[in-house]
């Protein structure tokens, strides 16, 4: 969900930077995980039980459907090894593949 989704959800019961504010926290729980999209923007999901404080393993490629734009986790693909060159450290890797999903084929 993004941000904005988040928002209409909550009514008025929340502010925008109460909603902010709660997403980075549960970002920095290990509770939810970002999203990239094509617009930059950024969507949330939750994370996986093995995610915690500051370490997210949810090393998951993110499917975006180029007809309905919705934005599908899939589990089972793994972002692949990328070999760095001698010296550099990664701290998180991320993949998007943008096509047609299932439902709109």
């Amino acid at each position: 969900m993004a941000h904005a989704d988040i928002e209409k959800k909550t009514g008025e019961s929340f502010d925008r930077v109460t909603v902010y504010r709660t997403l980075q926290s549960f970002v920095e729980k290990g509770i939810i995980h970002l999203i990239p999209t094509r617009d930059n923007s950024i969507k949330y999901a939750l994370c996986k039980n093995d995610c915690e404080a500051g370490h997210h393993h949810d090393n998951h490629v993110h499917f975006i459907c180029d007809e309905c734009n919705k934005t599908i986790c899939l589990d089972d693909v793994t972002v692949p090894q990328v070999k760095l060159p001698k010296g550099f450290t990664p701290q998180h890797a991320e993949m998007v593949v943008n096509g047609i999903c299932e439902e709109c084929k």
